[in-house]
């Protein structure tokens, strides 16, 4: 309530952190294309998923090269990231794209 109290718009997107999949990006995309030319805020709890997210989204929807997608928090947990992160970064363009 306090979100819509502040005209805001609260998308939630309940990704497992054991088992996030392409169909979570897909749905993340849609609602980030949805939003697009509005201010927007994309959190999570440690904010891991965000940045495996947001490196999806800023490297196969904004064109931007691998280097700029990668965040601080990206790169810092990295060294710990469990197999099945590691799997969904390296999701490709075309596995992101199937239905």
């Amino acid at each position: 309530s306090i979100v819509t109290s502040l005209e805001m718009t609260y998308v939630h997107i309940p990704v497992p952190f054991d088992h996030p999949t392409a169909d979570h990006l897909r749905q993340f995309i849609g609602v980030m294309k949805s939003l697009d030319g509005k201010r927007i805020w994309v959190h999570c709890v440690r904010n891991w998923r965000v940045s495996a997210f947001m490196y999806h989204y800023l490297r196969f929807e904004n064109g931007l090269p691998e280097a700029d997608c990668r965040t601080p928090m990206l790169d810092e947990w990295a060294p710990t990231m469990g197999e099945v992160w590691k799997r969904f970064l390296g999701l490709s363009r075309a596995e992101i794209e199937a239905p």
